[in-house]
């Protein structure tokens, strides 16, 4: 008996002095500084119904060049908006534009057009883009409705794109620790590295004459499609470090950044055979979502297609 009262006494006294000394509750809020992204400007990919019968596929590898240090600037939400001490008379506050999107020099791309039959047409392909020592994949999937054996020829093509994005972020994060103590506030600063996948969609209105015994066709598109530039998720979270210890939660404060394109795309259709063509186009975007620049992108690009 003596024993069981010694193990009782020793039991409560450990968990009265977890409860006393380990109890707290922790809040981090994480703040978004400056921010500097790597990414092309990703154009839907362009399908031209060209004499094309059902059952025909199209492989068209196309070339898009945006010329040297072409750079997007632009204001994310939720940014940190004080001036932080870093010390030794140093002070760090970031822009109002705090976003930098330095856009790829090129892209490279391999596109296939499966017309499955006179009114329906499936895609899907994929693109590699380079500025530097910076190299990124990318892809699209989709679907296109159009008319058949008319000429004028209209499509109407639905998609997503899929796009690796490359980012330096400044990051400040809050720390609030509660206890029976009282309460500790610290604040700290981190440089960032770091890498996301987004899917955006897309959607184009494309139309092409269709002259078989021509040399030359035209064609004009247009559409919007979505870019987003961060991959960050914001949100809360809450969850026990250890029971009765310590709760612990996260308040992220990091938005994304949405950009988005008003899209056209004029250009012409030169055909070697039947079976092949060549198209040249300026893609031309603006954007109207994520910034206040109030400028045209103008893309010039190639494509060839191969008709089987």
């Amino acid at each position: 008996m003596k024993h069981s009262i010694k193990y009782f006494k020793i039991t409560f006294i450990c968990i009265f002095t977890l409860i006393l000394f380990g109890c707290a509750t922790v809040e981090q809020t994480i703040y978004l500084g400056d921010v500097e992204v790597n990414a092309p400007i990703c154009p839907p990919p362009t399908h031209l119904n060209v004499n094309k019968d059902v059952g025909n596929v199209t492989i068209s590898p196309r070339f898009t060049a945006t010329g040297n240090n072409t750079t997007i600037v632009g204001s994310t939400e939720g940014r940190y908006n004080r001036i932080f001490d870093l010390g030794n008379d140093s002070t760090y506050r970031p822009k109002f534009n705090n976003l930098n999107w330095n856009v790829s020099k090129y892209t490279f791309g391999l596109d296939i057009d499966f017309k499955i039959s006179k009114a329906f047409s499936i895609f899907g392909g994929f693109n590699y883009s380079g500025d530097g020592n910076i190299s990124l994949m990318g892809g699209n999937i989709g679907f296109g409705l159009h008319n058949h054996a008319i000429n004028p020829v209209v499509r109407f093509d639905v998609g997503i794109t899929i796009q690796d994005y490359n980012y330096t972020a400044i990051t400040i994060v809050h720390t609030k620790t509660t206890s029976i103590f009282g309460t500790d506030e610290y604040w700290s600063i981190f440089g960032d590295q770091g890498s996301s996948t987004n899917i955006n969609p897309f959607g184009t209105l494309t139309i092409n004459s269709s002259y078989d015994s021509s040399f030359f066709n035209w064609f004009i598109t247009g559409g919007f499609f979505t870019q987003n530039l961060l991959g960050f998720e914001p949100g809360t979270t809450s969850y026990p470090i250890f029971p009765f210890i310590m709760t612990y939660t996260e308040i992220d404060t990091r938005s994304d950044m949405l950009a988005g394109f008003l899209y056209l795309n004029p250009g012409i259709s030169l055909s070697l055979n039947r079976q092949i063509r060549i198209l040249l186009s300026a893609k031309i975007n603006y954007e109207v979502l994520a910034t206040n620049s109030n400028q045209w992108y103008v893309l010039p690009a190639v494509q060839f297609d191969f008709q089987l």
